[in-house]
């Protein structure tokens, strides 16, 4: 034994390391001396709660959420074996224990900072980026009725651009250049090398009219059409979602014959007549497309429209 101050006999003891572990995850076996250990259990147990609730500000994706789920998963198991370790560990020098380094105060407290600061650092950082990409919306026109009406808040799924190709139906956000608050949202109805076409009320795709048939008796989605409209469900490739088209065939919206060019797909707002007037309708480069909209979180009317899109 040693008069350095720093090696010197001091028993462990067990409720003291599981009360440090419960606190901060791997500070139990900092106290029994594993510092290496420790700070293995420590960066387990704080990167993976962090990792695991990223991805949901950036969309409810099946995928993404069980990943999720296995992470935040892991952390508990680390939590909780941390526990029982420094349990046992503190039980095995409970009778006599050499000081170690790693149990000076100074590095307790550098420890513990780090515990917190590093979460918080993380923290702060995604969200000033989840914060310029804005992954939730309220929508402020029609030109989505009666599928999205004015005043619903809606999620986009950020991941759908990195791990889905746009398909023929999806609910899509759009950014144009250069304007970084400014967003669109419109129903992809054609793809690079399609002709579309809009007349006599009918959607045409590579020259052959989408199938339109009414809705069932009951479907809340007939109350949200516009005023002067009919509400009926379209079919575009393995879509099958509710448009607004106007009573007054005078009314409807008109596109003569176009091909969509390479790197472009072609949107158009699921209430029709409209779609024109909110910019909801034309090309867009793939490049300012930022993902789907998957998700109605707070329906402006109508409850029962809560859920997936």
């Amino acid at each position: 034994m040693t008069t350095s101050g720093v090696n010197w006999l001091a028993p462990r003891k067990p409720w003291l390391g599981v009360v440090l572990s419960l606190l901060f995850t791997g500070m139990g076996q900092v106290y029994c001396g594993r510092l290496r250990k420790g700070l293995i259990l420590l960066a387990v147990s704080t990167v993976c709660p962090a990792l695991a609730m990223s991805p949901l500000w950036a969309g409810p994706h099946p995928g993404i959420l069980s990943a999720s789920a296995v992470l935040l998963a892991v952390a508990v198991i680390v939590d909780a074996y941390a526990a029982i370790d420094a349990y046992l560990l503190a039980r095995k020098f409970r009778s006599a224990y050499v000081l170690q380094r790693c149990n000076r105060g100074a590095v307790y407290a550098i420890l513990i900072v780090a515990a917190m600061v590093v979460p918080m650092a993380y923290g702060a950082a995604y969200g000033s980026i989840v914060a310029s990409e804005r992954p939730a919306f309220r929508m402020v026109t029609d030109a989505m009725s009666p599928t999205i009406i004015r005043g619903d808040r809606i999620m986009l799924d950020l991941w759908a651009r990195v791990l889905l190709p746009p398909r023929r139906g999806d609910v899509a956000v759009f950014r144009p250049a250069g304007k970084r608050t400014y967003h669109v949202v419109s129903r992809i109805v054609g793809l690079p090398g399609d002709s579309v076409e809009v007349r006599d009320g009918r959607l045409w795709i590579n020259d052959a009219a989408l199938e339109q048939s009414p809705l069932e008796h009951g479907d809340p989605a007939a109350a949200l059409a516009p005023p002067g409209c009919r509400a009926v469900w379209e079919s575009n490739g393995e879509k099958r979602y509710r448009i607004a088209v106007s009573e007054d065939p005078a009314k409807h919206f008109t596109l003569g014959r176009t091909v969509v060019p390479e790197g472009h797909i072609f949107i158009l707002g699921d209430n029709r007549d409209a779609a024109g007037k909110d910019q909801a309708v034309g090309f867009f480069p793939l490049n300012e497309l930022r993902g789907r909209i998957t998700f109605l979180y707070l329906p402006a009317r109508d409850w029962s429209r809560l859920g997936p899109l």
